[in-house]
């Protein structure tokens, strides 16, 4: 059975990767959209509660003044018509009279006489306020020219209140004859004292147990207003916030509103709290799934690409090491048969063999260097040294390499003398050896090639130039990482191992030095290899520097703080 590849192994971890997260969204959504819902109705039923217990309140104060009106105001129409003071007086002595600052009665004789009765003093009294009798005489004529014109009717109101004047509240009640035509009118002028010291305090507190529980009855908000909005009464508590529920009175003090808050999260809130935690619980545990399986995928998919690199590695060297071999081998059998006669050609086919040679053993030393290297077993022995003799040595050796190339390696040194390094010589020359080489190779049609030495505070510059392809911004950063090889078809088209950079890294690393490559697609790379300037006793002049040798791994990814782009 053929093994799937590469691509359609990618496409199956992300397929994996929407199965899981998929069916979490939806979840999650389900969970939002059922808690939003649980949401909203536990603060519809919250407002609820408390409007019906304001309405509880609103409801024992009219209950208080209809049932007293009804019972107080019920004057027999005989007895006023007969001017019998007498028995309204009983009446009005034996009757409950909390909550009523005044009881009157005014006949509607010719004479319109008014009659107040005092609820302290049990009795009719003749020195009355000018302004409260005015007050009642205004709305008990207005009463009863009005009753008078509706007559006798089964829907004809039995008691009215009249709160213009509001430190008059009334509540009025026409006497009507035997044919139904109003004699005279009886009111109430109401207590406000009364209302605020005792009557709704103890609504408020009857209340109280029907809606709330014994923990949260002192932690509600309530206060009544006024028309102007000022504040008649309230609670204790004056520090809640939110949104409050108001209620007015249906019957008198019908300017007033009664107004709640809850002190205390309301179930709503509540709710809505734990809404908020669990979303964020729930988007932190599906972050931190949806962040493990993209490092599962991450993983997944860099193994992949390190083995696709690794196979294109063995196919290259595969490829680097037949090249040579076959060059050798030829040039070896035409020389061994004899068919070779001209000297001038048997030198050219000697320096063919000796070129092919020395670019196997190049590749082999990369080869076993990068094994050591990831065994560990790789060591350096610097020594202090100046690098311009150390640099000219490998220049020379690499212009007989290119000789027959038609490259042209220009050489730029500092006259003065340089800095000394701590440097080891094979591994200096193994990393130059490995820029020029790539220098040549990705060249393109140019065939110039720049080495400087160059020196700057604290560290000694070797920088190799070349004017060709370049390399891409987003490929630069991943070029020093083992096995990579440059995706563009112009690079790519260039054999190698994918090891020389990545081995030119680790040796800088080893150095303490850093490597720094600046590149434009078209316009050729440079490379710079940055030595740190050994340090110097101050009395002998000596360095004291020394380096251990250790392994220093090589990246499979991450950028390096070492690699600098440019």
């Amino acid at each position: 059975m053929p093994l799937k590849s590469p691509k359609w192994r990618r496409h199956g971890l992300w397929l994996a990767f929407l199965a899981v997260i998929a069916p979490l969204g939806i979840l999650l959504f389900l969970q939002y959209r059922t808690l939003r819902r649980l949401q909203d109705v536990s603060k519809t039923a919250q407002a609820t509660v408390y409007e019906n217990y304001l309405g509880a309140i609103v409801s024992e104060v009219r209950y208080f003044y209809l049932t007293r009106a009804e019972t107080v105001l019920d004057v027999s129409s005989s007895a006023l018509a007969r001017q019998d003071l007498e028995e309204i007086r009983r009446d009005w002595q034996r009757a409950d009279l909390d909550g009523v600052k005044r009881l009157y009665l005014l006949s509607n004789a010719d004479t319109q006489r008014l009659l107040i009765f005092d609820p302290v003093t049990r009795d009719f009294e003749t020195d009355v306020d000018l302004r409260e009798s005015q007050s009642i005489v205004r709305g008990a004529t207005l009463w009863v020219s009005a009753v008078s014109a509706i007559g006798d009717r089964k829907d004809s109101p039995r008691l009215r209140v009249d709160e213009r004047d509001t430190d008059f509240r009334q509540i009025l009640k026409p006497i009507l004859d035997d044919r139904g035509q109003a004699i005279g009118v009886a009111g109430m002028v109401l207590d406000e004292d009364y209302v605020k010291r005792a009557l709704l305090p103890m609504a408020i507190q009857n209340a109280l147990p029907t809606y709330f529980q014994d923990a949260s009855r002192n932690d509600i908000m309530l206060q009544i207003r006024d028309s102007d909005d000022r504040i008649i009464m309230g609670t204790r508590r004056t520090d809640v916030k939110g949104e409050p529920i108001r209620l007015t009175f249906p019957f008198v003090f019908r300017d007033w509103t009664l107004e709640i808050r809850g002190a205390t999260p309301a179930p709503a809130q509540l709710l809505q709290a734990n809404f908020a935690l669990w979303i964020t619980l729930s988007l932190l545990v599906a972050g931190v799934l949806a962040v493990a399986i993209a490092l599962a995928l991450s993983a997944a998919a860099r193994t992949m690409q390190l083995s696709e690199m690794k196979t294109d590695f063995v196919s290259n060297v595969s490829h680097e090491l037949r090249t040579p071999v076959a060059s050798i081998r030829v040039f070896g059998e035409l020389l061994r048969g004899g068919r070779v006669q001209s000297a001038e050609k048997v030198r050219e086919y000697g320096a063919a063999i000796e070129a092919e040679s020395r670019r196997l053993s190049d590749l082999i030393d990369n080869v076993l260097d990068f094994a050591r290297i990831e065994s560990g077993q790789k060591t350096y022995r610097p020594v202090p040294a100046d690098l311009q003799p150390l640099v000219q040595g490998v220049v020379d050796i690499f212009r007989g390499r290119t000789h027959d190339s038609g490259h042209d390696l220009v050489v730029e040194m500092p006259r003065e003398s340089l800095p000394a390094v701590l440097i080891d010589a094979e591994a200096l020359g193994l990393a130059l050896n490995n820029l020029l080489d790539n220098a040549v190779k990705y060249s393109g049609d140019s065939r110039r090639v720049f080495l400087r030495l160059l020196s700057s505070p604290g560290s000694v510059i070797i920088e190799v130039q070349d004017e060709g392809i370049g390399i891409p911004v987003e490929e630069q950063a991943k070029i020093f990482e083992r096995f990579h090889r440059v995706g563009t078809g112009s690079v790519h088209d260039v054999k190698g191992s994918g090891l020389g950079l990545a081995i030119v890294q680790h040796i800088m690393k080893a150095h303490h030095g850093r490597v720094v490559v600046e590149s434009q697609p078209g316009k050729g790379s440079t490379f710079r290899l940055q030595f740190p300037v050994a340090r110097t006793h101050p009395a002998n002049g000596t360095t004291t520097e020394t380096m251990t040798a250790r392994r220093v791994p090589i990246p499979e990814g991450e950028p390096d703080p070492r690699v600098e782009r440019g």
